[in-house]
């Protein structure tokens, strides 16, 4: 998030349970819209 941790107005912070994953810990927040739909998982691996 923005410094102080709160996300700014008009935008979101994408977060996946990955660590490693490229989401808002990457990228940032971003706008609200600028989404486009829902992702729904294809194929999941649990170890």
């Amino acid at each position: 998030p923005a410094p102080g941790g709160v996300v700014p107005p008009d935008t979101v912070f994408l977060h996946s349970t990955l660590r490693g994953s490229y989401d808002s810990r990457y990228f940032g927040p971003i706008l609200a819209a600028g989404i486009l739909g829902l992702a729904k998982p294809v194929f999941t691996f649990t170890p």
